[in-house]
């Protein structure tokens, strides 16, 4: 007999359904102390609950001298409590998992504590030891120097350059604040040198129910919630709260110029920034909301003004590559508007002009009423779909939802509610208001000129180079702004009949049908009622970039390119308008071994999405854009170039997986020149001559269906692509290069073990992924406390036949050798540490996730792919039914047995350059 798993599987081959949507309504609070909650009844997955605790304070309430003290509360609270001696281990032994089932993250200005809880934990069971952690943390010295070591490797696992861009830009744009003074995690110094009872001084001050606010989502009785929360945290007492009065830049009448540069980024552009009070659009009356729906308008014109600029040819000048509009808060009620220009490595001054004469040009052409009407139709049209909106989600646009509303201070309305009173707002505001808007932006005082030069260039701008810029600008004669560009419809005629579909061969306990077209592609028919009305389409074949004949860099030029044009003469503005009037999407992607084409459709346009491939195959060509990616090919080149650590980072870790140097992913400079649009035409017409494979799910008829698949997709072919080995050699072998630039060791180490692929093996080496990364991050995060932490990937490649594992992390430069061993170990003895309860922990969660992925199109798409490759067959459809019975004890740790591969491995170490 078949278990009611498979069953439930089985059905789904005959009625499968969307994911399940739920109707709720939030049930909102507050405690006599002050504490506020929101409650959201969701029943449809049962047992699932979702706990968020906010705290409204963060580091900018830490005083000057308690760098990183509001974070370090954050780790401290899972360690003591008055009930329980070790909250961790508490929720350990009742299999809660870090990060999974219990995390929290700390930002400037507030800090949240996230529970999901496991299945067998009670909300009760939660709000208890939420409730110890966040009012009764003893947050002692000993634990403290414990969790020092894991905070300085969280601290050295966020060294690098986004983060030292990041630190710069806030630097920047929140000038004269208190948001500068260090990052959310605080210095060196500071996490190695601040006592306990600073924790203790921030917490008692800040962790007071009235600064509070619960949010509980899922599957529980509400009244029972309201009795919870007020039993777990109605007894906490309500403090006076210090007056949070610094949460402002302090705004001044003048320039201010601010250089970001690191040597790592290549990054080169030039802003300049208003920053103005916008008190006036916070907050819930009617003049507020007025108040952000026309800076909506107003940004919104300023963006398409600057699109238009963009878009027209010829019009930026030389070294000024783009322009973009950016608005953001920088406090609690402080704005800045910025206009940035993308630039070459010392086009920065005339990037600044450029960016002045649009400032000037937005001054002296102020928006129409014409282009009012344009973003009033736009705003219109989602007014409209949501007075249709039923209220309905899934849980996790549920929780997305109640993060960004109420969470973050915000009424939550259901999309009706939030049409019907932004809809009289909308229809009263006139073009006066948003050029009125516009001015006292581009008028304010407070003003920023922020410029990145790339890598070491050296550059320096000053006041006087801006206010002579502007000088020249306020002179100079400026033309009238760009007009939208009206778009003539672009048609595309129909084609005559290709071929035949010459075989057919039916799968019916799988609902696939292959059929063998005239020109010897294959098409793998699904036909399922998940997909209702559209069609999912997959066109395939192995003209990968590193195909034999192709040319690495070459080929994948090509393919963007033709992704950019559009058929015959028609310009990609119009092929992007006719896309969008047919609704129809498909997208090119070349892979080291595949060429892909990915598109849907509704039934009734799957001629239109059929047409476009064709059109991508037999009538597009490269006619626009080579230059453009030459230049930014060139930069790269340059960059690399100039940083050799780069290069030669690159041919070590080459040598080291696949024994050679990586020599064509790149072109020299020559090479480069010499392209042109006719060679890419004809390596593109190679690479679509390459014999297809087409991947249908759909529930159309028969009939309508193979007579579209003959008339467009039985296009003539040439030779099939041998597709080139590439893959990592045998052997054990470490590469360690000191050229870090920052003060830790980064490992990478890979194996693998060559094994045939099957379903049910590579969905039992996804479920030792989970278990092996748990085991590793036990024994390097919380014994040896040598990492924040790491990633562990494993998975059955069906492209190589082999297991292929991937460990990364980083660490003191010191640790680096100790801890690889202990991965070693723990590797090489997973078979034996896995327990029955991680095997039944496991099985569950698969369970779970694989009834909400049998849901999705994609799933039974890639599954069909997956199968088809393999076996030639659908079966594996089938044989995923029984995916669970796999899932034992003896049967994972025997395949836990291939992960580890003493005689695979490659280890990679980047040291820091210097030792400090």
């Amino acid at each position: 007999m078949r278990s009611q798993n498979q069953l439930f599987l089985a059905l789904f081959f005959v009625l499968s359904t969307q994911a399940v949507a739920e109707i709720s309504t939030p049930i909102q609070g507050k405690l006599d102390n002050g504490l506020r909650y929101t409650l959201l009844p969701l029943h449809e997955e049962k047992g699932h609950l979702e706990i968020r605790m906010k705290i409204n304070a963060g580091a900018v309430d830490q005083k000057d001298h308690q760098h990183g003290v509001a974070h370090m509360v954050e780790h401290s609270v899972f360690h003591q409590s008055d009930k329980y001696p070790d909250v961790m281990a508490y929720l350990h032994a009742n299999k809660w998992v870090r990060g999974k089932n219990y995390n929290a993250v700390t930002t400037a200005d507030s800090t949240t504590y996230m529970l999901t809880p496991p299945a067998k934990a009670t909300l009760e069971e939660s709000l208890d030891v939420l409730e110890q952690m966040l009012f009764h943390a003893k947050l002692t010295q000993k634990d403290l120097d414990r969790e020092h070591k894991v905070i300085m490797e969280e601290w050295r696992q966020g060294l690098g350059v986004g983060s030292a861009m990041n630190q710069q830009r806030t630097a920047a744009i929140r000038a004269d604040s208190r948001y500068t003074r260090s990052p959310v995690i605080g210095t060196e110094r500071a996490i190695a040198t601040m006592p306990a009872s600073e924790l203790q001084d921030f917490y008692h001050t800040w962790y007071v129910p009235n600064n509070m606010q619960v949010l509980i989502m899922g599957d529980f009785d509400p009244q029972q919630a309201k009795t919870l929360v007020a039993k777990y945290f109605g007894d906490e007492k309500a403090k006076q709260m210090p007056v949070r009065d610094y949460l402002e830049p302090a705004l001044q009448d003048r320039i201010l110029m601010s250089k970001v540069q690191d040597p790592r980024s290549g990054v080169s552009q030039v802003a300049f920034v208003f920053r103005f009070d916008e008190s006036a659009a916070k907050g819930q009356t009617e003049q507020a909301r007025f108040e952000r729906m026309v800076d909506r308008i107003a940004l919104a014109a300023i963006t398409q003004r600057i699109r238009n600029e963009n878009a027209e040819k010829g019009n930026l000048p030389e070294g000024v590559e783009s322009l973009v509009v950016r608005k953001s808060d920088v406090g609690q009620k402080t704005a800045a508007l910025a206009i940035f220009a993308s630039v070459g490595e010392t086009s920065h001054k005339a990037g600044l002009t450029r960016v002045l004469t649009e400032i000037e040009r937005l001054k002296r052409y102020p928006v129409t009423t014409e282009e009012l009407a344009k973003q009033k139709e736009s705003i219109q049209s989602q007014l409209d779909n949501a007075k249709k909106n039923k209220g309905d989600r899934d849980f996790q646009t549920w929780v997305q939802v109640m993060m960004t509303t109420v969470l973050s201070d915000k009424p939550y309305q259901s999309q009706p509610e939030i049409a019907a009173a932004t809809q009289p707002i909308l229809d009263k505001i006139t073009v006066d208001d948003v050029n009125g808007r516009i001015r006292s932006w581009l008028n304010a005082k407070d003003r920023i000129v922020q410029y990145q030069p790339p890598r070491k260039t050296q550059l320096n701008l000053t006041v006087a180079d801006v206010e002579a810029a502007m000088a020249g600008v306020d002179k100079a004669e400026i033309k009238a702004p760009v007009k939208e560009k009206t778009i003539t419809p672009m048609a595309l005629d129909g084609v005559d009949t290709q071929g035949a579909v010459k075989k057919t061969e039916a799968f019916n306990a799988q609902h696939v049908q292959h059929w063998t077209l005239s020109n010897g592609d294959k098409v793998v028919w699904l036909k399922s009622r998940l997909v209702k009305d559209r069609t999912h389409f997959k066109a395939i074949s192995n003209a990968g970039f590193k195909s034999e004949g192709l040319g690495e860099w070459q080929s994948q030029i090509a393919a963007q390119l033709v992704a950019q044009n559009a058929p015959y003469d028609w310009e990609v503005e119009q092929l992007n308008h006719w896309k969008e009037l047919s609704k129809v999407n498909l997208s090119i992607n070349q892979t080291e071994s595949k060429l892909i084409f990915d598109g849907t459709a509704d039934n009734e346009r799957l001629k239109d999405l059929f047409r476009l491939f064709y059109a991508y195959e037999v009538e597009t060509k490269v006619k626009d854009g080579l230059d453009e990616t030459k230049e930014q090919f060139a930069r790269t080149l340059d960059l690399q170039n100039e940083n050799s650590d780069d290069s030669e980072r690159l041919k070590a870790v080459t040598r080291l997986r696949y024994g050679v140097e990586s020599t064509d992913a790149l072109p020299t400079k020559d090479e480069l020149k010499a392209l042109t649009e006719s060679e890419l035409n004809a390596l593109w017409a190679k690479m679509v001559a390459a014999p297809m494979t087409y991947y249908i799910m759909s529930n159309m008829n028969e009939s309508e269906l193979k007579k579209l698949v003959m008339q467009y997709l039985a296009i003539p072919r040439g030779q099939e692509l041998k597709p080139a080995e590439n893959l990592p050699t045998e052997g054990k072998s470490a590469v360690e290069l000191k050229q870090n630039l920052d003060p830790k060791s980064e490992v990478t180490f890979w194996m693998f073990t060559p094994h045939p692929w099957q379903g049910k093996d590579a969905m039992q080496v996804a479920l030792l992924r989970s278990i092996a990364a748990n085991k590793l991050k036990l024994a390097l995060r919380d014994k040896a406390l040598g990492v924040y932490s790491l990633r562990f990937e494993s998975t059955l490649n069906p492209q190589t036949a082999r297991i292929e594992s991937e460990l990364k992390f980083s660490t003191e430069p010191s640790k680096a050798e100790n801890l690889i061993e202990v991965a070693r170990a723990v590797l090489k003895n997973l078979p034996n540490m896995i327990t029955e309860e991680d095997v039944k922990m496991a099985k569950s969660q698969f369970m779970q996730t694989e009834k909400q992925r049998l849901k999705e199109p994609f799933t039974w798409m890639n599954r069909l792919i997956l199968s088809d490759e393999q076996f030639g067959n659908p079966h594996y459809l089938t044989e995923m039914q029984q995916l669970s019975d796999e899932i034992t004890l003896a049967k994972l740790k025997k395949m836990a047995a291939n992960i580890y591969n003493e005689n695979n491995q490659k280890i990679y170490i980047l040291m820091p350059k210097t030792e400090r």
